[in-house]
């Protein structure tokens, strides 16, 4: 698979030959990935209060639209406290607001998390205390087809709630509509993106970080090789997609140090600009085209 392709188990850190970090798939550094751990099967039966929303949107509305009329949505966050918006719509980073973090989020899911009318989002906003915007329906992340979500909040804790929160959405999806964007071989399927100024140190020195964390974990965790052709390669601010596969335990495990190590340069002068909105708008005009 290409670099940074959107759901398949493409090339990650290091070149050929084998790799640490055992499991099923066997490769970790210096295999076609870094650090994959085995994982067993996912009890996806959810009881989080987004599922019971969800479900009852359904029983209220048996004949409701298709997934595809989510694409339609534009960006959606809910006014905040600090709810002062820019001319394209995402709302301006506050100072408050110093923490951010963005996954990618297929279409059914990026529907879930929005719910009809903007319930859901809302929701997660009023109850995490942050804000959440995400790209609009053509604005894919490159090589993929997933929409980006950017979530905004004042305390990396208050992200690290709405991710919880997330992962039971998506544990919930994958019980109810199963589908290979986002459960695959017994396991959740959900992918982050990382600013490339991070990335080095979550890996760890010879890769020991990445393979501790798949070790405490139980998930699998690949971090995709980044174009180096695309503009902006050397910008501490590019990201790179990292792909997390486990049960919910382990996604919020790998999630939670990722937003750690994120969190960590957030006072850099170009985490402002990362944090603005959920992709840039050159990204989002190639992958429209």
């Amino acid at each position: 698979a290409a670099a940074g392709s959107g759901d398949g188990l493409g090339p990650g850190i290091g070149g050929a030959g084998g790799g640490a970090g055992g499991g099923r798939s066997g490769a970790g550094i210096g295999g076609n990935a870094v650090g994959v751990s085995g994982a067993a099967a996912v009890g996806l039966r959810s009881t989080s209060p987004l599922c019971s929303v969800r479900r009852w949107e359904r029983s209220v509305s048996p004949s409701r639209e298709p997934r595809a009329a989510f694409a339609r949505e534009p960006r959606t966050s809910l006014e905040g406290r600090n709810g002062a918006q820019s001319d394209d719509g995402v709302g301006i980073r506050s100072q408050r607001e110093r923490c951010a973090m963005k996954l990618l989020l297929p279409q059914a899911l990026a529907g879930a998390i929005i719910g009809r009318g903007g319930t859901v989002i809302g929701e997660l906003q009023r109850s995490c205390q942050v804000k959440l915007f995400v790209s609009q329906a053509l604005e894919l992340h490159p090589r993929t087809q997933c929409r980006v979500l950017l979530a905004r909040a004042e305390t990396e804790e208050a992200l690290n709630e709405v991710l919880g929160r997330i992962v039971d959405q998506l544990a919930c999806l994958a019980d109810e509509e199963p589908s290979e964007s986002i459960f695959w071989e017994g396991m959740l399927k959900l992918s982050v993106l990382m600013p490339r100024a991070v990335v080095t140190a979550f890996i760890g020195r010879g890769g020991i970080n990445i393979r501790q964390l798949c070790k405490d974990s139980g998930a699998e965790v690949k971090v995709r090789e980044p174009d180096a052709t695309a503009a902006g390669a050397a910008d501490p601010a590019f990201v790179q997609k990292i792909d997390i596969r486990g049960e919910v335990a382990g996604l919020m495990r790998v999630l939670r140090e990722v937003n750690h190590y994120v969190q960590a340069v957030n006072g850099e002068a170009w985490f402002v600009n990362w944090a603005a909105s959920p992709m840039p708008r050159a990204a989002a005009s190639d992958a429209a085209a």
